[in-house]
């Protein structure tokens, strides 16, 4: 399955420029405990190529998404979203800033 970007609609303000990750019927996010400097700097540029990659290892099996992030130089590591908060305490987020290019 493609990893497909779904972006808020523009009556969200706070959303406005944000964009979710999916990979069929699953939504993604994004925690602090793959990020050193926090989810909270992670942008995405809209030409940024996104992979799914299954890990064995992690939280039993589960399919990730791995991408780079520009603005932070960071790898970026998406979880499927029913699998947040079983690792470490932190912050997580589901809509990502994104830089059109």
């Amino acid at each position: 399955m493609p990893v497909e970007r779904v972006h808020a609609p523009f009556e969200v303000k706070a959303n406005r420029g944000k964009v979710a990750l999916q990979r069929g019927p699953i939504v993604y996010c994004v925690e602090d405990v793959d990020h050193v400097q926090g989810v909270e700097n992670l942008r995405l540029s809209s030409n940024t190529e996104l992979v799914s990659e299954h890990i064995s290892s992690l939280l039993h099996g589960v399919t990730v998404i791995r991408g780079y992030s520009e603005s932070s130089a960071q790898a970026l590591t998406a979880i499927p979203y029913y699998a947040w908060d079983n690792r470490s305490p932190g912050k997580m987020a589901v809509w990502l800033q994104e830089n059109r290019t």
